[in-house]
């Protein structure tokens, strides 16, 4: 699932991802469902449109640009190879979204392919290529080791590129199906939850507000957005 409350191929049977905005505080240990915007549960189990279930606004389905790197399962989509799953599209309803609020939740069931990929591997991005985003949430941090979760996310107290970024410590992935959750509150603090337990938060890492963000930008997984 991925609710949006997403180099490498790090999405491997996911199970949902979530994309959520104005949330009032919501924890790391409950699914979120105050201020959904977009929600991908991947209960498609055949095709190449990963399908927003929000039920929000127009739907933001995904395309699997590389339908052969890809396995649909019960519940989840295993990426096998190299591929971006994108929006034909900008993210509208997700940026105008999070503009408005100053405030975003990205929620994730993930299970890496392995320990190793960095960079940071792209599970969730909106952004336009390796150098300009609005947000990422990607496994592993540059020149480090993949057991270790890496979120950016673009503010006027930040560079477009979204540094510096919120890191965990390392060890904190365990090569298994982990539920991963990012939030910035308005007041520009970044949290990441492994499996409901708070592993980093840092309080003005992102500092001003959200204005700033590039409202052109589509939503990828699995890859970055100039891959496509």
């Amino acid at each position: 699932m991925l609710q949006l409350q997403a180099s490498d191929s790090a999405l491997t049977a996911s199970d949902t991802i979530t994309v959520t905005v104005n949330t009032q505080g919501s924890q790391g240990n409950s699914r979120v469902t105050a201020g959904l915007v977009a929600l991908y549960e991947f209960d498609d189990t055949t095709g190449t449109t990963v399908a927003d279930t929000s039920g929000v606004g127009t739907p933001l389905n995904l395309t699997i640009n590389t339908p052969a790197a890809t396995a649909w399962g019960s519940g989840t989509l295993d990426v096998t190879g190299d591929t971006l799953i994108a929006s034909p599209g900008p993210a509208s309803k997700i940026n105008s979204a999070v503009v408005a609020s100053g405030e975003i939740t990205v929620e994730a069931w993930i299970d890496p392919a392995n320990l190793t990929q960095n960079g940071p591997a792209r599970i969730a991005t909106i952004s336009a290529d390796p150098y300009a985003r609005n947000m990422t949430i990607g496994q592993g941090v540059y020149n480090s080791t993949g057991d270790r979760i890496e979120a950016r996310l673009r503010s006027t107290g930040t560079s477009t590129n979204g540094t510096p970024a919120t890191q965990t410590a390392t060890q904190v992935l365990d090569g298994g199906l982990q539920h991963v959750v990012f939030t910035r509150t308005a007041a520009g603090e970044t949290t990441v939850y492994i499996d409901g337990v708070e592993q980093v938060s840092t309080p003005a890492n992102a500092t001003g507000t959200l204005t700033n963000w590039d409202t052109t930008m589509r939503l990828g997984l699995a890859a970055e957005l100039d891959s496509s």
